[in-house]
């Protein structure tokens, strides 16, 4: 009885050649630019929804994208700090 690995494999007796030609002309995808939008597109977000009084802590979000593992993620933050507090940790 076979064992299911839940991994999807394909075997053929004919050649993939025009597979491969199929798959090389597909556009390539910059993720990093991809990701910058979403990146900054939060960033505004963020920005928009955080309630303002002097405008410092609206004004204060920046986004990082950093590889991990063979993996991208986004971090935002906000770098408006009073007595090592991040205020938009505390502003409800």
């Amino acid at each position: 009885m076979p064992v299911h690995s839940g991994m999807i494999s394909v075997r053929s007796d004919a050649s993939f050649s025009q597979t491969l030609k199929f798959l090389s002309k597909l556009p390539k995808v910059d993720y990093l630019a991809l990701l910058n939008h979403y990146g900054e597109l939060g960033t505004q977000a963020l920005a928009q929804n955080t309630p303002i009084e002097s405008g410092l802590t609206a004004s204060s979000w920046i986004y990082e994208v950093v590889e991990e593992s063979g993996r991208y993620v986004i971090n935002w933050d906000n770098t408006n700090v009073n007595d090592n507090v991040k205020i938009a940790v505390i502003i409800s």
